[in-house]
C-alpha cells in the first residue's frame, strides 16, 4: 500500500488511531511516510466517554511494544481482563476487557436490562471485547 502525499504533513506529530488495532507493517509505513514523529493507538468505547486506553504516553520506545500495544488505561479508571467464569487472567492471556471508573456510564438511559448486562453491581463495565494485558498495564 502506497500512501498518497496529496497534503502537507510536515508539522503533524502524532497521528491516533481508534476503532481497532492496526497492523505493524501499515503503521511502520505511515510514521515512515508521512513522516511523523508517533503513532498512537487507543482503546476506548461511547460508555466510557470515549477512550479508555492510551499509547501515547506511554513513553515506549520499544518499536515492536509501542506499535502492537492499545496503550495503558487512562486517568480515573482501572482495567483487569476477565475469564468466562468473572476471574482475573494471569497477564498475557487472552480474556474480556471490564472496565471501572469516573468517565464510565452509571447505566442506559431507560434500559434496565441492558444495564443489567453491562454494569456488574460493582460497577464493572463488560461489553465482550477481548484482550490481554502485559506485566506493565
Amino acid at each position: 500500500m502506497r500512501i498518497e502525499k496529496k497534503y502537507d504533513f510536515s508539522s503533524l506529530v502524532c497521528c491516533g488511531l481508534d476503532a481497532s488495532s492496526m497492523n505493524i507493517d501499515f503503521l511502520r509505513q505511515l510514521e515512515k511516510e508521512i513522516p511523523i514523529k508517533r503513532t498512537a493507538q487507543y482503546y476506548g468505547m461511547t460508555e466510557n466517554a470515549a477512550i479508555l486506553t492510551s499509547s501515547m504516553w506511554t513513553g515506549d520506545e520499544n518499536e515492536i511494544r509501542r506499535l502492537t500495544s492499545i496503550g495503558r488505561c487512562m486517568l480515573h479508571l482501572e482495567i483487569k481482563v476477565i475469564d468466562g467464569e468473572g476471574n482475573p487472567v494471569p497477564n498475557g492471556q487472552q480474556g474480556e476487557i471490564w472496565a471501572r471508573g469516573f468517565p464510565i456510564i452509571i447505566g442506559y438511559y431507560g434500559d434496565s436490562q441492558k444495564t443489567n448486562e453491562a454494569i456488574t453491581l460493582s460497577g464493572w463495565l463488560r461489553r465482550g471485547d477481548e484482550g490481554r494485558m502485559d506485566k506493565d498495564g
